[in-house]
């Protein structure tokens, strides 16, 4: 039976908040912070089959970085399958 197991996406990618709240009205921008002090203390994990290609590797590549700067700890995994045979030795 295979094992499944998930391995941390690494992201440098860096997002400054006031490079993108600049931009948003500021209902909008009162709104989201709202929404997103209301997760800060608790980790957001992202799993998904692959950690390239794809569409959602994409979204997560570009969204995780807007969340970390919102002080959301925000996490990607993808997921690993081994065979039983890889753990025989």
């Amino acid at each position: 039976m295979p094992r499944i197991y998930l391995k941390k996406v690494i992201l440098s990618k860096q997002v400054r908040r006031a490079d993108f709240l600049r931009f948003m009205p500021a209902r909008q921008k009162k709104e989201l912070l709202k929404q997103a002090s209301g997760l800060r203390g608790k980790r957001v994990a992202h799993i998904n089959a692959v950690a390239d290609g794809g569409g959602v590797a994409e979204i997560l590549a570009s969204l995780i970085p807007y969340l970390r700067s919102l002080g959301v700890e925000s996490d990607w995994y993808s997921i690993i399958l081994m065979s039983a045979k890889n753990f025989s030795k």
